[in-house]
Order: C-alpha cells, then structure tokens, then sequence
C-alpha cells in the first residue's frame, strides 16, 4: 500500500484522476462514487459494497483495476457491489474513513442503516478470486440473502448476456415438459438456484429439451434429461465444454461446476442459440382427441377387410 503524500494530493481534478477511475469502471460493473453522492450510493443502500479508495498516480491502485473488475462482474446481480472513490478529489470521504495509504479497501456490510462505526477493512487477497469468495462468506455472515436467478436460455441474446459475458456458465437442459408438467420444471429451477448458490461465481441457464439441437448433437446428450453442460473458454480463448454425467443434484452439480475443469474429455464449440419461445409459467397445453373418432365403426372396417 503506497502512503498519502501530502504533494501528490493536490491532483485532485486532474485529467490523470479521471484516466484512473476510468480503468476501474471500463466495461465492468464497477461505479465511482464521490463526496455528493456516496451517502445515497453506498450507506443508503441496503446491498453490500466494497469501496476502493485510489489514487490516480499508485502503482498498486492500477494493478487492483483489473482484478477488481472482474470480481464486480462475477458478483453482478448478487446484492454484493463494487465501487471505487478517488481520495485526492475527494479528500472529506478519505479522512471520514481514515484512509491514509492507497488503495485502501472498505467494506460496507448488507442492510440499513448502515453506521459507520461497522465499516471494516477487507482483509483478504486482492485477487478477483478471493475478493469473490470473501465477499460472498462474509454477506452471508452478515444476514445477505444471496440473489440467485436461472434465466431461461432462448436467444443468442440472452447467452451472450450470461454466458459469453463471464466467460463460463452452466447450461442445465431440462425434460420436457409435459414429461415433468409445471411443477417438476419449477422443482428442477430451484434445485439449480440452489446449486448456483454453492458454485456462486458461475452463472446457470436452462432451456428446454429438443429445443438446441445442435448442441444436443455437438454434447451428444442422447443419454437423456436432465443434463447438464458446463463450459468456459480455454487459456487460448478457445471455446469448450464438459458434460456432467453425475446425479442431478445440488452437491454434485455444484462441486463440479465450481470445479472450472473436469476429468471428462472436452468439447470444442458452442453453437449459435437458436431463437425460441419462453415458457409462459403455466401447465403444458392439453392434446385433445378427436371426439369424431368411431372405434367400433374402424374395428369393423378392419374385419371387413380382412374378408
């Protein structure tokens, strides 16, 4: 951590503070936040946050951005946000919070109001991974209820949104449903929330049986539903995948999402997602019979025909 230096503060409205705070929140999910607004943003808010305090001249501040970055994406939607303050322009926060080096990292617990005398450190690694898996233990600890939301896969649109946004994601291909009717697809969808709560970092979809045959063909899912794919892209940004062949349910699928590899052979692709029609919620349309049919008048066409 590099300590405040009294010259070097008076930066404060810089084009270099600006260039700072951009490499933090450049396509990602990380917001600044300043002396006008931090109240409203952070205290005010009954999520979680934790506030980077930087400096537009560390060292240290810039090798966080990335990392910090990528944790705000990863806990995107989870009630765990991340935001980051810039001390020399805002010089009235950084002695509200006692910052006296950069970066120096609060947190900011679940719930309101927030006081803050229960504003504390972040005591952990400043890798993407551990501030993920830190932040997601202490929330709970904390009384967070974690958001856990399965959307249903059926467009390019929404793959990219989950899935090609965060490089992984698990794809949980469920039986149709006039096999399970509403209720058993509605027991498989909160049996994969509980499953992305353990594996947390990766986000789930679902879609349908028979409703993307080109990856039922590519994954060879001939085997049956439910099933489950789990992919991310490779060190070489090469796209693959691994077929679980475990028990559908939480502690297995979640362990090996969680996981990020697998002992089963990899696939290469991921199919263009064919464009589908959401399920509306309600029970499978009922085939009617045709009430016109006569079985005795058939049965005696067939005795007919065989004199």
């Amino acid at each position: 951590m590099q300590k405040l230096n009294p010259q070097k503060k008076k930066y404060s409205s810089s084009s270099s503070s600006s260039s700072s705070s951009s490499s933090y929140r450049d396509n990602s999910a990380v917001i600044d936040v300043d002396d006008n607004n931090f109240d409203e943003r952070i205290l005010d808010s009954p999520e979680m946050w934790i506030v980077a305090f930087i400096a537009p001249w560390c060292g240290h501040c810039k090798a966080l951005a990335p990392e910090f970055a990528s944790a705000a994406e990863q806990l995107e939607g989870t009630g765990i946000n991340l935001a980051t303050v810039d001390a020399t322009a805002n010089q009235q926060l950084a002695q509200r919070f006692d910052v006296t080096g950069y970066p120096t990292v609060k947190v900011f617990g679940p719930g309101t109001p927030k006081i803050e005398s229960d504003v504390i450190d972040y005591p952990g690694q400043r890798t993407a991974t551990d501030i993920v898996s830190w932040s997601q233990m202490y929330f709970e600890e904390m009384g967070g209820e974690y958001k856990s939301e399965i959307p249903e896969l059926v467009s390019q649109e929404v793959f990219e949104s989950t899935c090609g946004k965060k490089k992984r994601c698990a794809l949980a291909f469920l039986p149709n449903l006039r096999d399970t009717g509403k209720a058993g697809r509605e027991a498989y969808i909160e049996l994969l929330k509980e499953s992305q709560k353990k594996a947390r970092h990766v986000p789930f979809v679902w879609l349908s049986a028979n409703s993307q045959p080109k990856w039922e063909s590519l994954y060879n899912l001939q085997f049956g539903f439910p099933a489950l794919i789990y992919i991310r892209t490779g060190a070489d940004s090469e796209k693959m995948g691994f077929v679980y062949h475990g028990k559908f349910e939480v502690t297995p699928i979640s362990t090996f999402v969680s996981s990020g590899k697998s002992a089963n052979k990899a696939t290469y692709g991921w199919p263009e997602i064919e464009t589908v029609t959401p399920w509306d919620f309600e029970e499978p349309e009922v085939i009617e019979e045709d009430d016109d049919f006569d079985l005795d008048a058939f049965l005696n066409d067939e005795d007919e025909d065989e004199e």
